[in-house]
């Protein structure tokens, strides 16, 4: 008992591993709807293929202010504020950030709201 006491505390994911577990998904769900944003000219060349790309310099800043982990000692949990308010997505145990699939679903929603909507040029 000890042992696995010992082990989670030690393994518990920092705010870094929770961060970049978020990143990982949002740019998962952009590329997977890029096809559902191709009336939206803007967003349908924004790219998260390399380094500089406006998606990365857009969503790292805002990952970074709205992503929280609330220290739990053994486990931590993954908070994101949104519109004013802090929703729970996952939980970060044995050195692993688990992110709840409806956090992945709400991005998909998203995405199929902005496929009719264009941008002026």
């Amino acid at each position: 008992f000890v042992t696995t006491g010992l082990t989670m505390f030690l393994t518990n994911p920092s705010l870094e591993k929770h961060q970049n577990k978020v990143i990982e998904i949002v740019k998962e769900s952009f590329n997977e709807n890029k096809d559902l944003l191709k009336n939206n000219k803007l967003l349908q060349s924004l790219s998260t293929d390399n380094e500089n790309s406006l998606v990365n310099l857009l969503l790292i800043p805002y990952v970074n202010k709205s992503v929280q982990r609330e220290d739990y000692k053994v486990f931590s949990s993954c908070t994101v504020e949104w519109e004013n308010k802090k929703q729970r997505i996952g939980i970060g145990i044995f050195g692993m950030v688990l992110i709840a699939p409806q956090f992945k679903d709400n991005l998909n929603l998203v995405f199929n709201q902005l496929d009719n909507k264009t941008i002026a040029e």
